[in-house]
């Protein structure tokens, strides 16, 4: 009996360019600190006013604490109605609340005390409503109050509004009161 040696073929094998291995690094690390430190951008800590965009609308209330989901958010009892389940807020749907005494909008300066008229669409109409400036932020957000117009208007404020704060940019303004 005779052994046969068994010939085997040589194959070169490419090598992998080690540039691309570490550009393939470098856009890992990359992705991975994004994902990371990314998340939203802001961090807020307790005890913090924020408004917490619910809606249409944003509540103010305080951080209570932070987890790694997200951050607990201590609503007062003069924000209602509370339409969205109010447990954890990502950061993406908090903003600090920066009170502030004047808000440019178009051609005017809002204050709050100020008086304006909103068109408020209620089935498909334009409605009136005379309403007083609360409060005011920084950013473009007011608090309001009815103070006069349509009683459908005032019903569609009230139920999804309420003490809440909205964008100053909502409703078209009818003209300053």
């Amino acid at each position: 009996m005779s052994i046969h040696p068994i010939e085997v073929e040589k194959v070169r094998v490419r090598e992998f360019p080690l540039r691309w291995l570490a550009a393939g690094a470098l856009l890992f690390l990359t992705v991975g600190a994004w994902l990371v430190l990314g998340e939203g951008g802001a961090d807020y800590v307790v005890g913090q006013q924020v408004l917490a965009h619910c809606r249409d609308t944003y509540l103010l209330g305080k951080i209570k604490r932070g987890r790694n989901s997200g951050y607990e958010v201590k609503f007062g009892p003069d924000t209602r109605p509370i339409a969205c389940t109010p447990y954890l807020w990502k950061a993406d749907y908090l903003s600090a609340y920066q009170p502030s005494d004047e808000y440019p909008y178009k051609d005017l300066r809002l204050h709050p005390g100020d008086r304006i008229t909103l068109a408020v669409k209620v089935e498909k109409r334009p409605l009136p409503l005379k309403v007083e400036i609360l409060d005011l932020t920084a950013d473009g957000f007011v608090r309001l109050r009815p103070v006069d117009g349509d009683p459908l208007a005032r019903g569609f404020f009230d139920k999804h509004i309420g003490s809440n704060f909205i964008r100053i940019d909502r409703y078209p303004l009818y003209r300053r009161s």
